[in-house]
């Protein structure tokens, strides 16, 4: 395993390599940070993630684990270092099966509107190792959209939530930042 150094919620402003994004999504707080503890979702909405497993049993708090098995062989181990339902969570990279970055960290916000739905704002940041550097800023334009892509796979997973539990509204338009 890769050591990864741990990061903060400063680091979000810190790092050069950091996006921000956000969106409305059509269901509550709680049923989206249900979503986010569901193991089986992340492949569905996260196109690049193939597997989650929670290493750490529940209830999830601060200090829990999971590995996240993502496309192209990477394995991140993750530790939560915010964990606060159905709000806010963060993690940071504990270590990689192979040398990917030198640090990540990810950070979810929910906000609750009136109308039963979700301001969404989800935060990236990360250091990369050795060549990759210099090469990072130019992949910028790309990873953005990549990312974009995660996003509005989760809006699309929420509207196909029973309607019982999710509004079934057109999506509006995502905000990227970075």
């Amino acid at each position: 395993m890769e050591a990864c150094k741990p990061l903060t919620l400063e680091d979000f402003d810190r790092l050069e390599e950091s996006f921000r994004f956000e969106t409305i999504l059509d269901a509550t707080p709680e049923r989206v940070f249900e979503v986010f503890e569901d193991a089986e979702s992340w492949p569905v909405w996260a196109g690049a993630i193939k597997k989650v497993t929670w290493t750490s049993p529940k209830p999830f708090v601060v200090g829990t684990t999971r590995d996240v098995d993502i496309t192209g062989g990477l394995i991140a181990h993750e530790r939560f270092f915010v964990w606060d339902p159905p709000h806010r969570m963060a993690f940071y990279f504990v270590g990689t099966n192979k040398p990917a970055v030198n640090s990540l960290a990810e950070y979810y916000e929910l906000q609750p509107l009136d109308d039963g739905r979700t301001r969404f704002i989800w935060r990236v940041a990360f250091e990369s190792r050795s060549f990759m550097r210099y090469v990072s800023p130019l992949l910028r334009p790309a990873v953005r959209v990549f990312m974009g892509r995660i996003v509005k796979g989760l809006e699309r997973y929420v509207c196909e939530l029973p309607v019982n539990e999710a509004a079934a509204k057109p999506s509006p338009e995502t905000r990227a930042y970075g």
